[in-house]
């Protein structure tokens, strides 16, 4: 076995995801902290860094005899984080408070528009706690993502084939996400039977993933041991430009399924080629009148809702007001009907005087017909007379 793994240009990964998804051929995202830094959240390698440097200035023996290695701190991201925060929720809430405010950056457009569109690239795995993907899936289309974000749900994998799919191995960020070395070294049961039938079917692009937890690398390692015999599904591992992973891990995996280095320039750069190249465009018009319907329809029923209370809150004064005809007129209104008599009640005293006026002849239903627009007036028709109207 070479020791050498061949390396891609990003616009050949291009070319061969377009041709190989058209003709059939599955891929799935592993998506890593690197993805999610373009949308405003630290790398996992800076959080390392801050917690290091905390720990540094507070406990500076106990976290010496780590014996971290500060050129690549990344790879003790969970050592680190059990020893910053000893209490599980005092973690849990600095992680929160990290990723919150995060937006979908212009990757995770184009990431939601080939999970919703491409029937051959449909899922994402990541390490990730964030919301990112299945908030950009939401927001720019017309799919409702399967999010599985705990390992309890990972049976459920395999139910939503037309579907989006977002597994979140480490779980979700408001379901106790899994950091500390215990936790990510080895991966839950339920995940590693139905992730092997994904890796048995699916080509992988690695992007923002650094290797660095067991229980994922763990997992591909065996199923690339178990599917060396079938090149079909290649992993492509992408990383920064000149800073090619040098772990053995990654370079085991990858000489195992004859996988490749694809050097890229970040997230968003690979996902907006990968979208061109299916000529998937961001569509402002279409997002703005899928907003504006939100809009719109809150503001309808905002004024239903307001103008209710107004009846409401007017009805007494209203009934009182009207001759003793016009109320039992009203009494025996279809209820839609009588609604909308009292909506122009209520909003228009110029006609509702109509009904106050003792002093006229009236056609109370025919003039609440007219009031309404209604094509005939209600059957029953009942006169209330002047007092000089003939007998």
């Amino acid at each position: 076995m070479g020791t050498k793994v061949d390396q891609y240009s990003l616009n050949r990964l291009v070319d061969d995801v377009k041709v190989l998804a058209r003709a059939g051929n599955k891929f799935c995202f592993i998506l890593g902290a690197g993805a999610s830094i373009s949308s405003g959240i630290k790398s996992g390698e800076k959080m390392a860094r801050d917690w290091y440097d905390y720990l540094q200035k507070h406990e500076p023996d106990k976290v010496n005899a780590l014996a971290i290695d500060t050129s690549n701190i990344g790879r003790h991201y969970s050592q680190l984080y059990k020893m910053r925060f000893d209490h599980p929720h005092s973690g849990y809430i600095w992680l929160q408070n990290a990723m919150e405010h995060a937006k979908p950056s212009l990757g995770y457009y184009h990431l939601a528009s080939l999970l919703a569109n491409e029937p051959s690239i449909n899922m994402v795995i990541t390490t990730n706690f964030d919301s990112l993907t299945e908030d950009a899936i939401s927001l720019f289309t017309m799919k409702k993502p399967l999010v599985v974000s705990h390992e309890s749900l990972a049976p459920y994998l395999g139910d939503a084939p037309n579907r989006p799919i977002v597994a979140k191995i480490h779980r979700d960020l408001l379901l106790r996400p899994m950091s500390t070395p215990e936790e990510t070294e080895q991966i839950k049961d339920n995940w590693s039977p139905v992730l092997k039938d994904v890796f048995r079917s699916y080509s992988i692009i690695v992007v923002g993933y650094g290797g660095n937890d067991g229980s994922l690398m763990n997992l591909l390692q065996a199923a690339a041991q178990e599917n060396r015999h079938n090149n079909r599904h290649r992993i492509y591992w992408c990383h920064m430009r000149n800073d090619q992973p040098q772990s053995d891990g990654i370079l085991n995996l990858l000489r195992l399924c004859d996988g490749r280095f694809v050097p890229i320039d970040g997230f968003d750069e690979t996902m907006y080629l990968l979208g061109r190249a299916f000529e998937h465009k961001f569509n402002e018009d279409a997002l703005r009148e899928r907003l504006q319907a939100h809009i719109d329809g809150y503001n309808v029923k905002k004024a239903e809702i307001e103008s209710l209370a107004t009846i409401k809150s007017n009805w007494k004064r209203i009934c009182a007001s009207l001759p003793p005809m016009a109320r039992s007129v009203l009494a025996r209104c279809d209820v839609n009907v009588l609604g909308e008599i009292l909506h122009i009640i209520c909003d228009n005293e110029v006609e509702a005087h109509i009904l106050r006026d003792k002093n006229r002849p009236l056609l109370i239903r025919e003039t609440l017909a007219d009031m309404l627009q209604l094509s005939k007036p209600p059957s029953i028709r009942i006169v209330a007379k002047t007092p000089n109207a003939p007998d």
